[in-house]
């Protein structure tokens, strides 16, 4: 059973008012919810990308299509920092570098590298995990001295998280907040 209080009738009455529908998989007894065909694959999908094959193909998927070639064959990292060298770009994002390096622990070596030739557009690269993000920047690490900026952010709360999600109801907003995993990938700035 679920805590007092998490995805209660009130609460999915507010979140049916401001248009969410809150999925989750069915329980055993339940007849299968909207939306339950999604959580399989959704799993395999996220299990999948943490290979190294599966994150330079996503890259060479993402990078392809955002300079309208199609899905790009990535050999390595050093050849996706090689394309990203020669892009006349104000900034490339690398994001979720943490899980990155969890496949290629040479990665900081050719980031490292990357950034010392001087060429190409700025790097920013972030991670969730404050941890392992600071220690690329110590003294003895491939990025120390490297860092224009060590910026770690700090939550929305109450009212910016109710303005963030466009509601008037904190309440609401915390589970829209709670349910997509935070800003990133679902709200444009």
């Amino acid at each position: 059973d679920q805590p007092a209080g998490v995805a209660d009738a009130a609460a999915s009455r507010r979140l049916a008012a401001a248009g969410v529908e809150l999925l989750r998989p069915a329980r055993n007894a339940e007849k299968p919810r909207a939306g339950q065909r999604f959580f399989k694959p959704l799993r395999q999908v996220i299990e999948s990308t943490n290979t190294l094959t599966a994150q330079l193909d996503d890259f060479g998927r993402s990078f392809g299509d955002w300079i309208g070639a199609g899905p790009l064959q990535i050999a390595s990292w050093a050849d996706a920092l090689d394309r990203l060298r020669r892009l006349d770009a104000p900034a490339v994002v690398i994001d979720e570098l943490p899980y990155l390096i969890d496949t290629s622990p040479d990665l900081p070596s050719l980031l490292q590298r990357h950034i010392d030739s001087g060429e190409g557009p700025p790097l920013v690269v972030a991670g969730s995990p404050v941890s392992t993000m600071a220690a690329l920047v110590t003294p003895r690490a491939a990025l120390y001295g490297r860092a224009a900026a060590v910026v770690v952010p700090g939550p929305f709360a109450g009212a910016d998280l109710a303005e963030l999600w466009e509601t008037d109801d904190p309440a609401v907003a915390l589970w829209i907040d709670a349910a997509l995993g935070g800003l990133p990938g679902y709200r444009p700035l």
